[in-house]
């Protein structure tokens, strides 16, 4: 459930905090309608095994899944994997299984699709029997992410921890007689810092901007839950309930109207997305920025280095001023049920859950499987802010999870992104967009789930 809370005490015990807190000493996608029939496993060949392993996103993610891949094969020479980058295309992975060639092992956030529809490998009997997978090492609650029917069906990897944290790029702030040291707590204060921070060039459009609505994890639906302490996902009952985020919607409409919706459409096509080496944060021109605890890794590697950032709590709706809350967004690993060579994924999916791969992963990219052991011993001086988000699943007193389990999660995204805009531009109210969202994603869910 989205508004699933973990007791303090759960994840004190997660980071050790309860024993001295040894780890703070250190420190759009388009939905797709395709119908998919399980493919029968055939007899493995002859030889080493050809593991195809795709993974969600490219850049320097693709690198450390690269490296990851590269190092399981110098210890284990009777596999070859083949890493393949998606580009966060769901449409492609259903494809592949469609066509009878899915991957053997497939990273991604977005496979709840994939076990209603019988074509993952499930985990129970293979974790019962192995001596490295312990999963009482993971955050607690984040296996529920991967369960269908009682099953689990994946394991987090490479990317699996917290997803919000408001960015505040310092320069900026000081240049508009703001103190960062101060963060906006609410969405009013949020409105007031951003027009202190918006900038206009001589041809009067935006050349700086303090938040954008529609940008980083900020603009997802499921954490706009966490800004007004509402729930939309009924897990128990597979039922869906986007008219609590009517305020969110409303929102957004109001603060885009106050410089207008086309004149961020235009800052945005200048630039490039999420946190590429030209996005509006790397490059110093957005002062105000929501996303995950990958985020001070990447900005390291790709950010003018120039500029500085400060992490603080992501803000609520004004009625909920102080409250800290977090979001969990796990990237998982499943096993293709069709693969032939299900013990050679699974000797990898060992492997993905140990330190020495999520100390690739994060060397590399800034991103890890959130783990006890890791997180008691992560080098959080490596990249400037990750301590924040490490202290902050110790301190968050409400904890979200993003629905991930929802069997249509990427079909949601579809119809939020179309929500929002509908809103912003006036073709609808805020209730009239999420009625028809929560009518065609629930259509959809049934219609999955009736096969």
């Amino acid at each position: 459930m989205t508004g699933k809370r973990f007791s303090r005490r759960e994840l004190l015990q997660l980071t050790g905090a309860g024993a001295g807190a040894a780890m703070l000493a250190a420190c759009q996608v388009q939905p797709v309608g395709q119908t998919v029939e399980v493919v029968v496993t055939a007899p493995a060949p002859e030889g080493p095994a050809h593991l195809k392993f795709w993974y969600w996103w490219g850049s320097i993610w693709g690198e450390a899944c690269t490296a990851f891949a590269n190092k399981f094969m110098e210890d284990n020479d009777d596999v070859y994997i083949e890493p393949l980058p998606l580009g966060g295309r769901m449409e492609r992975i259903l494809a592949a299984f469609a066509s009878g060639e899915p991957p053997d092992l497939l990273l991604t956030v977005a496979g709840g699709e994939l076990p209603p529809r019988g074509l993952t490998q499930t985990l129970d009997n293979l974790i019962d029997a192995s001596t490295i997978i312990d999963l009482d090492n993971y955050l607690p609650g984040m296996l529920d992410t991967y369960q269908w029917e009682g099953e689990l069906h994946a394991l987090p990897g490479a990317e699996a921890f917290v997803d919000v944290a408001l960015i505040i790029n310092k320069g900026l702030a000081e240049e508009a007689g703001l103190d960062p040291s101060s963060p906006p707590e609410t969405m009013s204060e949020i409105l007031a810092w951003s027009e202190a921070m918006a900038r206009e060039d001589p041809a009067g459009g935006l050349s700086h901007i303090g938040f954008d609505p529609l940008a980083g994890t900020g603009s997802r639906w499921y954490n706009w839950a966490g800004v007004y302490g509402v729930e939309w996902w009924d897990r128990d009952n597979l039922q869906f309930h986007f008219d609590v985020l009517a305020e969110a919607l409303d929102w957004s409409a109001q603060y885009l109207q106050t410089w207008g919706p086309d004149q961020f459409e235009a800052f945005r096509a200048g630039h490039g997305g999420w946190l590429s080496p030209d996005s509006p944060v790397a490059l110093g021109l957005e002062g105000l920025h929501v996303n995950g605890y990958w985020t001070p890794g990447e900005l390291f590697h790709k950010a003018d280095p120039e500029q500085e950032y400060i992490y603080a709590w992501p803000p609520t709706s004004d009625d909920r001023k102080g409250v800290k809350y977090q979001t969990s967004l796990p990237f998982g690993c499943y096993i293709a049920k069709a693969s032939k060579y299900p013990d050679a994924c699974f000797r990898v999916l060992e492997f993905m859950s140990t330190d020495e791969a999520n100390e690739i992963f994060y060397n590399t990219a800034g991103g890890f499987a959130a783990t006890r052991s890791w997180l008691e011993k992560v080098d959080t001086s490596l990249y400037p802010g990750i301590e924040w988000y490490v202290k902050s699943a110790i301190e968050a007193e409400e904890w979200y999870t993003s629905g991930l389990d929802s069997p249509i999660w990427m079909r949601i995204w579809g119809e939020w992104s179309k929500a929002q805009n509908a809103v912003i531009y006036g073709e609808k109210t805020a209730t009239e967009a999420l009625e028809e969202m929560n009518r065609v994603t629930q259509d959809q869910l049934d219609s999955l789930l009736q096969g």
